[in-house]
């Protein structure tokens, strides 16, 4: 089996990866992983370390983004059980 690491982003105030979060970097991402039949969830979130953060630490995302966040999350639990018994291998 090959595995492969990515990391994605910077915690880093001062650092940037595009205007909106590296939005498309991460949209034609997930249609990569697509391809190579790597399970990915389809909501996707752009924060923003100065809106969504309190001194680029504590996590308080504004309503419209807590909403978002919250399917995302919706989204990884359901694959996490679906992908439960291949885990399990």
């Amino acid at each position: 089996m090959i595995r492969i690491g990515i990391v994605v982003g910077s915690t880093r105030p001062g650092r940037s990866y595009g205007v909106h979060g590296g939005t498309r970097a991460a949209e034609h991402l997930r249609l990569v992983l697509s391809q190579v039949e790597v399970a990915h969830v389809r909501a996707h979130v752009a924060l923003s370390l100065v809106t969504d953060f309190v001194d680029f630490r504590d996590f308080r995302p504004a309503p419209a983004q807590a909403k978002a966040v919250a399917e995302m999350l919706d989204q990884v639990v359901a694959w996490g059980g679906a992908l439960r018994t291949l885990r399990a291998r």
